[in-house]
C-alpha cells in the first residue's frame, strides 16, 4: 500500500472537497434552522401559557359560573360527578341534604332533604 492509495473520506463517497463543503454548509443551515424553529416554538407556548385573561365575556361553549345556594352555615360535605349532573352533600344547623346540578346550565336539578329516620334494613 503506498501513499496513493490512501484517500480522504470525501473521496471515497466520490465527493469533491467543494461539494463536501457545500453540504456541510447544508447541514449547517438546515440544523440551525430547526434549532431556530424549535425555539419559537417554545417561545409561543410559554407567551400563550402566560397571557393572563382579558376579562372579556367568556369564550363561545364555556358556560358562566354556576352558583349553588346552600342554608346559612352549611358545610359541604363531599361531592360526585356523573356525567353532566354534580351532587353535592352538605350538613347545615337546620339538616342535611343533597344538592344536583346540571352541569351545562348550571341550573339546580333537584334539591333532597335527609331526614333522620329507622336505620335501613340489615343495619342496626
Amino acid at each position: 500500500m503506498d501513499a496513493s492509495d490512501v484517500r480522504s473520506p470525501a473521496s471515497n463517497a466520490g465527493l469533491t472537497p467543494s461539494q463536501a463543503r457545500t453540504i456541510r454548509t447544508a447541514f449547517i443551515a438546515m440544523t440551525l434552522s430547526l434549532m431556530l424553529g424549535l425555539a419559537i416554538v417554545i417561545g409561543s407556548i410559554f407567551y400563550i401559557a402566560s397571557r393572563e385573561d382579558s376579562g372579556g365575556p367568556p369564550a363561545p361553549g364555556i358556560a358562566e359560573p354556576a352558583q349553588l345556594s346552600l342554608p346559612s352555615g352549611a358545610e359541604v360535605k363531599s361531592m360526585a360527578l356523573t356525567g353532566n349532573r354534580l351532587a353535592v352533600h352538605f350538613v347545615a344547623p337546620s339538616g342535611e341534604g343533597i344538592v344536583i346540578l346540571d352541569i351545562a346550565s348550571g341550573r339546580e336539578v333537584r334539591r333532597v332533604k335527609l331526614a333522620p329516620g329507622a336505620p335501613a334494613p340489615g343495619q342496626h
